[in-house]
């Protein structure tokens, strides 16, 4: 599960997660919307007069207000009591400009895109004068030593159980401050997960968000799991539509597709977003993963985790799903998604997937078709069976053994 902004979800509700089947907490990197909000016609929106950095990516503690720290010490005692780990977001080609050390270093350290171009910042979107940081170059020794240095710290100081590693990709230098006239990024961006794999060792996590094909077989290579999904980005009115899902949510099945929702809580209470959710879903069963809708960590504490509770007992709900996963035990079985022809079904709405090893397989039928869908007949090898019938959005998960 992906949290954002302090104040961090209560002990309650941690439990109920736990309950439902979550076994990793990550922490994402949040802002803070100071002032008022200035809602236009079209549902976009702004924050005024300013906005304040919630984790400063690189900093050292990362959250400023001594309040924000002592949530975080009691969501890791709490995660941890209930059996859940937990990993700090960090990004190897990204520092926060407020930091002394990026004022000092930012000529040898940034990326230029381009020959003789200035710093790179990583804008929030719709929020005037919000950044996540300033981009660096991993081809950089002083970036590399630099982010090995303050994920040690995180480590030590606050009892994490790995990181979480975003901004793993491949973009082209032209700072010759610390490189020829153009590098790639990839040499150094190898060296400090690495060195920062070999720190964590066999009991520490590595998660990898990879938001595109750069760096995708190093990190799954790496990394303990991977967290894809940003395919949604492809989708209208934020349904799916499998056949221009990118192909990397599949790509390289060397380390298991990480299943971690994340999504505005306050959209959780319109008949469109649970509709949309739901659909979500569906298509996530048939490819191994969960949806992800928009970001927690976008909006405000205020927002925050009020629609929790009702979305624990949404049936067509990431948590429902969950729930069904850990009853499956999925722990050692393969996954053929529903682009492998594994299972076939005789309606055009309704596509198969199935996990398998030696002893069992689970088949996945989900109805993708905006109505009802009756009378399916499916088939999986020597095996056939057939449903009644599966509403918009439904799937069933089938034991053979």
């Amino acid at each position: 599960m992906m949290v954002g902004n302090p104040p961090f979800p209560s002990d309650r509700l941690l439990d109920a997660w736990a309950r439902s089947g979550v076994e990793l907490v990550m922490i994402m990197e949040g802002t803070r919307w100071l002032g008022r909000r200035d809602d236009l016609p079209g549902g976009t929106g702004f924050w005024r007069p300013d906005t304040d950095r919630y984790w400063r990516m690189g900093a050292y503690t990362p959250y400023r207000d001594p309040a924000d720290r002592r949530d975080l010490v009691r969501l890791v005692s709490s995660a941890h009591r209930l059996g859940m780990k937990v990993v700090p977001y960090t990004a190897p080609a990204e520092i926060n400009p407020e930091l002394p050390a990026f004022g000092r270093n930012f000529r040898q350290w940034r990326q230029q895109t381009v020959p003789g171009g200035g710093t790179v910042y990583h804008p929030t979107g719709n929020y005037p004068g919000a950044v996540w940081g300033a981009l660096v170059c991993p081809d950089c020794p002083g970036v590399r030593r630099y982010y090995l240095g303050f994920v040690k710290r995180y480590l030590h100081d606050y009892d994490f159980d790995g990181i979480y590693v975003d901004l793993a990709s491949k973009v082209y230098c032209h700072n010759t401050a610390h490189g020829p006239a153009r590098h790639g990024g990839m040499d150094g961006l190898w060296d400090a997960l690495r060195r920062a794999r070999e720190f964590l060792g066999p009991d520490k996590l590595l998660v990898a968000h990879n938001g595109d094909c750069n760096m995708m077989v190093a990190l799954n290579n790496l990394a303990d799991a991977a967290v894809t999904m940003e395919a949604l980005n492809s989708a209208k009115d934020w349904r799916w539509n499998l056949r221009v899902i990118r192909p990397y949510i599949r790509a390289f099945p060397a380390c298991p597709v990480l299943m971690i929702p994340k999504y505005q809580w306050y959209w959780t209470g319109t008949r469109a977003a649970r509709t949309a959710l739901a659909d979500g879903v569906a298509k996530g069963a048939l490819l191994g993963s969960v949806p992800f809708e928009l970001d927690l960590y976008f909006e405000p504490p205020k927002w925050g985790y009020r629609d929790a509770y009702a979305a624990l007992r949404d049936p067509q709900g990431l948590w429902a799903m969950f729930r069904k996963l850990k009853a499956l035990r999925l722990e050692g079985l393969r996954f053929d998604d529903c682009y492998s022809g594994a299972v076939r079904t005789n309606r055009r709405g309704v596509l198969g997937a199935r996990y398998r090893n030696g002893r069992r397989q689970i088949i996945v039928l989900a109805n993708i078709a905006d109505r009802t869908v009756r009378n399916i007949q499916w088939r999986c090898g020597p095996h056939r069976g057939a449903l009644p019938g599966l509403r918009p959005a439904e799937y069933r998960f089938i034991v053979v053994r």
